[in-house]
């Protein structure tokens, strides 16, 4: 079999004279181990057009330098990649992930996170869940060895009604009576604002994560302490009985579901979250409608970004079958035409996908499946989608300063590939290895399937009754959970519910 000259050889050979770089320099550290990256094309995430034939220099986790091939002497010393024929992205950034620790076992959970980290994600936005272990996890992720993306983490706050009555809080608050942990806390008009937010923040978190059941007036108060204390906003789009304007007028920093915006062109908003999606109405509330046009100049003129989460709504039409929407294809229509109104009006967006697969059932994660979609169905070109998943997924965690483009000084988290994304966003998953602080990490085509194996998929209904402050509720719940198969054993991956009106 013929060896692929792709991989590494030392030496200087590809050395000539010293011409101007394209890009910045960052000086070099003569103790770090130097990479460089030649002949490859780079995309940088900026969304400007690939440049071919370039040289990437990466000293110890940064990138030091980036110049026209042969333009430029080489390092003494440094391993070399040839990557003539190959494309040059920054490492992906899905902005809507849920780890879901704990409801797995460790070798599941070890083999999910090599799958996205190997699938080109190089760091995710997760939107609530167990701090205590995403704490830990990301200090461990923050190493360049480990195959796992980088992780940034929220602290959850919404109303009472909804998060003491939510089953799904009790897998990740060890043992504290819903509504007091302070990664998923209950907010009432009689909260310290200010306590919450800086328990939150105590954390690890590195933004609140605003969810529903809270009136305008504590959304407001919520994201102007959470600024204060240095903290980013992200924001639910369903904020019952707010409505998406209210997030965004009080400053949240992004706003999540497109299919969720309808709410603010309906005459009557749905209360509470409990039992709102048949209450959504996608004929009354016009995408082309004054709100949403009134809506998307809001979103403009505040700098709110958009995460759409596509992939998650296209799955909805093919799983949930009316069961909860009143028609789940007008709704992805909807909410595909109001992001492709949001990229026409320049809202930025993210690319999020609130929805995880496995080797399972997939070959790469959704992250690829969303940018698709924000081409064929949002509009954006190949490179606007690229930028939503760098650039943009950067910007809304804080960490643009040395993450999400390909720049010297930034963090050396790319991806490689063996095909044009420019021309096919498909190619995103053309992979041939990930870059996480500059170590190179292989990828492998059968990853971790065996791990899995059989596959089941249970759903079924829910009914949680009880009493919050002296007043009885009932909540109804549609659920599925997913199930492997591993050496005679079966193991729960993944469980999904939503709170639904009706049976």
């Amino acid at each position: 079999m013929k060896r692929s000259n792709l991989w590494l050889f030392s030496g200087a050979s590809l050395a000539t004279c010293l011409v101007a770089s394209v890009f910045s320099a960052y000086p070099l550290t003569k103790t770090n181990r130097i990479l460089v990256l030649t002949n490859v094309t780079v995309i940088d995430g900026n969304g400007g057009r690939p440049v071919p034939n370039m040289t990437v220099v990466i000293s110890g986790d940064r990138i030091a330098d980036i110049f026209a091939t042969r333009k430029k002497r080489l390092p003494a010393g440094a391993t070399m990649m040839n990557l003539t024929g190959h494309y040059l992205i920054p490492g992906l950034i899905d902005s809507h992930y849920h780890f879901m620790l704990g409801l797995r076992s460790k070798e599941a959970e070890e083999a999910l996170r090599r799958f996205a980290f190997l699938g080109g994600i190089t760091t995710v936005r997760d939107m609530a869940g167990d701090a205590i272990a995403l704490a830990e996890l990301a200090k461990t992720a923050a190493d360049g060895t480990v195959e796992s993306p980088r992780v940034y983490f929220s602290a959850l706050m919404a109303g009472p009604t909804h998060l003491l009555t939510d089953r799904r809080v009790d897998q990740i608050s060890h043992g504290r009576p819903r509504g007091e942990a302070p990664w998923a806390r209950a907010i009432t008009s009689g909260t310290d604002i200010a306590k919450a937010v800086s328990e939150a923040k105590a954390t690890g978190a590195t933004g609140i994560k605003i969810y529903t059941d809270l009136a305008p007036e504590i959304v407001a108060k919520i994201t102007a302490e959470a600024h204060r204390q240095g903290l980013k906003v992200w924001s639910h789009a369903a904020i019952y009985p707010g409505r998406p304007s209210d997030a965004v007028r009080a400053g949240v920093d992004v706003i999540s579901h497109s299919n969720l915006i309808v709410a603010e062109g309906m005459e009557r908003v749905p209360q509470q979250y409990a039992g709102s999606y048949p209450l959504l109405d996608y004929n009354s509330a016009g995408v082309e409608s004054k709100a949403i046009s009134d809506l998307l100049q809001l979103m403009l003129s505040k700098g709110t970004f958009l995460d759409p989460t596509m992939v998650v709504i296209s799955q909805l039409v093919k799983t949930e079958k009316g069961k909860i929407f009143q028609n789940p294809q007008q709704m992805a229509e909807w909410s595909y035409m109001f992001t492709m109104r949001a990229h026409i009006r320049r809202i930025p967006i993210v690319a999020g996908t609130d929805v995880q697969e496995t080797p399972a059932t997939r070959q790469f994660p959704n992250i690829h499946t969303e940018l698709e979609l924000l081409v064929t169905k949002a509009g954006l070109t190949p490179l606007e989608a690229i930028s939503a998943a760098t650039r943009n997924g950067a910007q809304v965690l804080g960490i643009s300063d040395s993450y999400g483009t390909i720049a010297p000084g930034k963090v050396a988290d790319l991806v490689v590939l063996r095909g044009d994304p420019s021309v096919d966003i498909r190619n995103t998953t053309k992979i041939v290895c990930v870059i996480k602080g500059g170590k190179v990490h292989k990828r492998e085509v059968a990853l971790d399937q065996e791990l899995y194996g059989t596959t089941a998929v249970v759903t079924g209904k829910d009914t949680v009754k009880g009493k919050n402050r002296g007043q009885g509720y009932e909540n109804k719940y549609l659920y599925m959970d997913v199930w492997v198969k591993r050496s005679g054993r079966w193991q729960c991956v993944k469980t999904y519910s939503v709170l639904n009106g009706k049976h």
